[in-house]
């Protein structure tokens, strides 16, 4: 096959300077060598220069895709450890303030007209606020130390 040295320098190229696997930029660069020459007409001037400048504007491309597809991956990758984070740093949370925080969260509709937009969680739980909860978790039956570890929590601990 004629140019195929061509093709391996450009791949080798890429490769060194990415670091990024030799055998998908060599199949990448083959597939764009036939896209090229099905295109190719002399007056794009000399078949190697045309190559090369096809051929790498295709592996760039490709390079780019990978980058954002590995991001996607490396995004979803975090978001699972920070949900296993989450769910062991919930786990780790006393059974009877999960109860209370669940229902809190359930009588929201009563909170949630007073937050604000970036307001910090100290401030949202602010002495009015505080009050509301105390009332919601006696009305629940909880017992009062309970009650005042939730609020804590809720202040401090997030």
């Amino acid at each position: 096959m004629d140019n195929i040295n061509l093709i391996r320098k450009i791949a080798w190229e890429y490769h060194k300077s990415t670091r990024h696997d030799w055998d998908d930029l060599f199949q990448e660069a083959y597939i764009a060598y036939h896209y090229a020459m099905k295109t190719y007409s002399p007056e794009h001037g000399q078949v190697s220069t045309y190559l090369w400048t096809f051929i790498s504007n295709t592996l760039k491309s490709y390079l780019q895709k990978e980058k954002l597809w590995s991001d996607r991956v490396c995004d979803m990758q975090e978001a699972m450890k920070i949900t296993r984070t989450y769910t062991q740093f919930w786990e780790s949370i006393p059974r009877d303030i999960q109860d209370a925080i669940g229902v809190v969260l359930e009588e929201s509709e009563l909170l949630l007209p007073k937050l604000q937009k970036n307001e910090h969680l100290d401030k949202i739980v602010s002495v009015p606020m505080e009050r509301r909860l105390r009332k919601i978790l006696i009305d629940k039956k909880f017992n009062p130390d309970c009650i005042q570890r939730t609020i804590h929590f809720l202040k401090y601990a997030i």
